[in-house]
């Protein structure tokens, strides 16, 4: 859109619009602003408004591209390019806008008010001189009648431990609760996602209810890694790393002692031998209740449960992972392998959701807190950090990127200015979460800086910007902790719902109904289902009988096939390829196995097990196991409704594994 013309663009919106509202413009890239910078030119020039709102101390997206230096130059535009036809623009902007300063604080209390306007004026001399103006209207009158409380601790950082922080929070939020406030009234903000994790478990540990879309992930938890551990071991029983994975997160969980994994995991020579089958005598009586049966991902989740005595509805992290399993199961079949495989890719960063109330600590990032208001903020690690330079960083000059040594005896000038450009706006990209953070609260703000060598001035900050209450060099407080009186009205109670245990109830027998008697065994279930899916696999690879062998040493290393169906899966194997399979392979000019067809507006994509082809001629095989079903005639009329799209005569068979069979689908075409 840069540089087209507005006339155009009304053309392409049909005069829709008549005023715009830009909010958050600190954060809107180069590209926006320009893009949109015609419309607004002849919406002016129409005596139509545009309303821009930003704040560039708040500039915390720069990894996002935002731009704050745009907003400072307001109502002009940012032009460091000198563009003509942009300078034109910018004059005009200038003699048609005005820019106005927020003077009133609607949000704080007076006392947080007047600890950021003297902290952030004091802080203004420690900037870079081409971000220092993103302070030059900080100072703010505040609205609130009520005094409201500051307290800022200091530690250095080479006396801090992770434990201490936790201390420190614990402290806090118990001050807080004793003098009236919520857990909802609390909220904790932190740089990153790993460290909120860390404080959410810590505050879950000791007992309190904590949300957070940032930090609650579902393998966060000690429960859901040794579950985890346990499928492992159910796709590779006879895998030594899983074995000793699955003892190692058990003695974890237990609390046992090393001696306890050492008597399991015992080193011979140049390895460890494990003695897994009697760890399972040890805790589990024995292989059969170990190896249970199951039919679907959910039972299996409910009975490994049961088996490391583990109470779903007690922990929120395994209720949610069995959630998972469910949904997952629902939509895919009971595959143990693409679960495990769609849970390490993205299933592990789903949250735990714990309903927001007035007995939830909230616990997100600075990011996450921007434009939003809490009555207590707990800011339990204030650090910045300046960069420091490579010995060889990556330049672009004069379009061209080149790799140098800014080190070195002569330097270029233009990558010594980059450098120092790109420190400077690290440094306000520090500053401007401190702001962010420092301006949330309404009644209560409680910091705890982490002194380092490029942090020690923010110390030096408020030293000077409060001489008489910074008495205590590790200490300043400012105003009186007053007790609440009322319930803050941001934070709702809500009546939730607990579920209990069917095992505290007296319940009715399991029922369950078998369509005939060489299934009433659920071992037979489970075996039967797992064999068919290994066997579905196998073959969807294979070409050929002299594949087979390998093929299934490979497949079993890797832990896709149980080494326990070996010699029936190879039998079988062999009897499809020789009986079904190689009349259709003969005579074929390519083979192509579980290749994904990619087809636009499809919700899902496309994947037959086996196509043949024969010229111009394609014959289209889907494996399936157990009963014939119409969806699977459904599914391969579908694939080759598609093929027949690329120009090929298409012949569709589906090969039902415990039947041997091809059952061919009629696909339109004259069957070749």
């Amino acid at each position: 859109m840069q540089g087209v013309e507005a006339p155009f663009i009304y053309d392409r919106l049909g005069y829709k619009y008549r005023h715009f509202l830009l909010d958050e413009f600190q954060d809107t890239s180069r590209m926006q602003w320009l893009n949109i910078v015609p419309l607004i030119h002849e919406f002016i020039a129409s005596n139509h408004l545009c309303f821009i709102v930003g704040d560039p101390k708040q500039s915390i997206y720069r990894f996002k591209n935002g731009l704050a230096e745009q907003f400072v130059a307001l109502p002009a535009i940012y032009n460091p390019e000198n563009d003509p036809n942009l300078a034109l623009k910018s004059q005009y902007f200038s003699l048609m806008g005005e820019k106005k300063p927020i003077l009133q604080n609607w949000r704080s209390s007076s006392n947080i008010v007047d600890f950021n306007n003297r902290f952030f004026e004091e802080l203004k001399g420690h900037l870079p001189t081409d971000s220092a103006a993103f302070y030059d209207s900080h100072w703010q009158e505040a609205v609130s009648k009520k005094e409201g409380f500051v307290a800022i601790d200091f530690k250095e950082e080479k006396d801090f431990k992770e434990e201490q922080g936790i201390e420190w929070i614990l402290q806090k939020v118990q001050e807080c609760i004793t003098d009236g406030f919520s857990p909802g009234d609390i909220t904790i903000l932190g740089n990153k996602n790993l460290e909120c994790l860390f404080w959410a478990k810590a505050l879950t540990q000791h007992g309190y209810s904590v949300v957070s879309a940032d930090s609650l992930l579902v393998d966060s938890d000690q429960m859901v890694q040794l579950l985890v551990a346990y499928f492992h071991l159910r796709l590779r029983s006879n895998s030594d790393i899983a074995q000793k994975e699955m003892i190692a997160q058990f003695v974890d969980v237990q609390m046992l002692a090393l001696s306890v994994y050492q008597k399991y995991v015992v080193r011979e020579e140049r390895y460890k031998h494990v003695k897994f089958d009697l760890f399972i005598e040890d805790y589990f009586s024995d292989q059969s209740a170990f190896y249970f049966s199951y039919e679907n991902l959910y039972e299996l989740g409910q009975k490994a449960c049961d088996l490391l005595n583990i109470e779903p509805l007690k922990n929120h992290y395994v209720h949610h992972f069995l959630d998972l399993l469910f949904e997952f199961d629902k939509a895919n079949g009971p595959d143990l392998l693409q679960f495990l495989s769609h849970f390490k890719e993205d299933g592990h960063k789903s949250a735990v959701q714990i309903p927001e109330s007035s007995e939830t600590i909230q616990v997100m990032t600075f990011h996450k807190s921007k434009g939003l208001e809490f009555e207590v903020v707990l800011m339990p690690n204030i650090t910045i950090r300046k960069p420091t330079a490579n010995n060889t960083d990556w330049f672009q000059i004069d379009n061209e990127v080149l790799e140098l040594n800014i080190n070195a005896r002569d330097p270029i000038d233009e990558a010594v200015d980059l450098l120092n450009h790109e420190k400077s706006q690290i440094l306000m990209d520090g500053v401007n979460l401190l702001y962010v953070g420092f301006t949330r609260p309404v009644e209560r703000l409680y910091g705890h800086i982490i002194l380092n060598t490029d942090s020690k001035f923010i110390q030096q900050c408020i030293e000077n910007a409060f001489p008489k209450e910074f008495a205590n060099k590790n200490l300043l407080e400012i105003g009186v902790r007053e007790k609440k009186i009322s319930q803050s009205k941001n934070v709702k109670s809500l009546d939730l719902f607990t579920p209990k245990s069917l095992k505290d109830f007296i319940w009715f027998p399991k029922i369950a109904l078998k369509d005939s008697n060489h299934l009433m065994n659920d071992s037979t279930i489970s075996e039967a289902a797992a064999f068919g899916t290994q066997f579905h696999f196998l073959l969807s690879l294979i070409k050929s009988e002299e594949e087979i062998g390998e093929k299934v040493t490979q497949l079993i290393a890797e832990g896709k096939i149980d080494a326990r169906f070996q010699d029936e899966i190879v039998k079988q194997s062999r009897s499809v390829l020789k009986d079904v399979l190689e009349p259709i392979y003969r005579g074929s000019t390519k083979i192509i196995s579980e290749r994904s067809l990619l087809v636009p507006n499809y919700e899902s994509t496309l994947r037959p097990d086996k196509i043949i082809f024969h010229g111009d001629k394609a014959t289209l095989l889907d494996f399936k196991t157990g009963e014939p079903k119409k969806k699977d005639e459904k599914q391969i009329l579908e694939y080759a409704s598609l093929v027949r799209q690329m120009g090929y005569t298409v012949k569709a068979g589906l090969i039902y594994t415990e039947k041997n069979q091809v059952q061919w689908v009629e696909t339109g075409n004259t069957l070749f």
